[in-house]
């Protein structure tokens, strides 16, 4: 036990430098951009005294600042602050600028190592109103102790005015159109062996700057062909919903992707002999969008489609290499996400 217990001291007699030391550490004034100088010097105090209050600092007085000669109290550069630093015997420095925009306060705050003359934290935080500054400089302090973004230090009690606004976002629109395809049967068996399928699809788009979703119900109709007296046909009607990203945001737009639908499959041998099936349908594929900063734009896809459809003589699934030709539009006369064919504001 008397070992145990020495163990134990030695132990905290080894630890107890390391908590007791805390980092020296400066701040001087930020440097106003259309700002009075009177609200930067507040701003600054605030923020000398709230890092005080975490033990792991101990933050150099202004005082004993203005005190050392050739000392200014105001940087715009990690080497005038790291030369500061030094001079004042200081670990780190802290400056930056009050800056106003509009009716807004953007305060970006730096720190430097003064040893390695290194930013080691940077951030800014922006407060509506003058009456903001005491919260910011809060959340300030907070994020220079902890090392923590401003934007992971919000607790209860901390949160600016402008952290409460819904933020802004680009809107998306919708848009309407119309496609044609012709379809080429994958293997013997698929869609009966017909030769081909003639598609007639209208689509509805819903898109934001990188992605697109596609509403899609279609129906595609085989020519028949008489083989041995038997008379074989294919028609299919197939809603679907698919995602695509957009590679492009300018007029020239290749996109990728892929979607699922369910497939209403019949085959007919005659007019007397017909199976159908419904299943499950999916499509891999891509294309290019032609004029896409339009209203009116041109389409051209193709699309690997699988139909799950099993039917008793022509058995699943059934595969289909298609290419399309389109057309959408989209109206501006009902502003940004006006419904359906609404106008957008991409």
């Amino acid at each position: 036990m008397s070992n145990f217990k020495a163990l134990l001291i030695v132990a905290l007699l080894c630890i107890l430098p390391f908590s007791l030391y805390a980092e020296k550490i400066a701040v001087l004034d930020f440097k106003t951009i259309g700002v009075d100088p009177s609200l930067a010097e507040a701003t600054t105090a605030l923020l000398r005294t709230d890092l005080a209050s975490y033990k792991n600092l101990t933050v150099i007085e202004k005082s004993v600042m203005e005190g050392i000669p050739g000392v200014k109290l105001e940087c715009e550069n990690k080497k005038c602050a790291a030369d500061i630093g030094s001079r004042i015997n200081a670990d780190k420095v802290v400056y930056g600028t009050i800056s106003k925009l509009g009716e807004k306060y953007i305060i970006s705050a730096f720190v430097v190592k003064v040893s390695s003359e290194s930013i080691v934290f940077q951030d800014r935080i922006t407060a509506t109103s003058a009456e903001d500054l005491d919260i910011t400089s809060k959340r300030l302090a907070k994020s220079i102790a902890t090392g923590k973004k401003v934007a992971k230090t919000a607790e209860i009690g901390a949160i600016t005015e402008e952290e409460t606004k819904e933020p802004r976002r680009r809107t998306s629109f919708y848009t309407g159109g119309i496609k044609f395809g012709w379809g080429l049967p994958l293997g013997g068996d698929s869609y009966g062996g017909v030769n081909s399928l003639i598609s007639y699809d209208a689509i509805g788009w819903y898109e934001t700057p990188n992605f697109m979703v596609e509403l899609m119900f279609g129906i595609s109709r085989s020519s028949g062909y008489t083989f041995f007296d038997t008379t074989v046909s294919a028609s299919e009607f197939y809603p679907e919903i698919s995602i695509f990203y957009l590679l492009s945001k300018g007029d020239f737009c290749p996109f990728v992707g892929g979607g699922m639908g369910m497939r209403f499959l019949t085959i007919e041998k005659d007019f007397f002999d017909m199976e159908t099936a419904t299943a499950l349908g999916i499509n891999l594929g891509g294309g290019i969008i032609l004029f896409r900063t339009y209203d009116f734009r041109i389409v051209l896809d193709g699309r690997y489609s699988i139909n799950f459809a099993d039917l008793p003589t022509y058995g699943g699934p059934h595969s289909l290499l298609k290419i399309s030709f389109g057309v959408t539009y989209r109206s501006t006369g009902g502003g940004c996400g006006g419904g359906f064919g609404g106008g957008g504001c991409l």
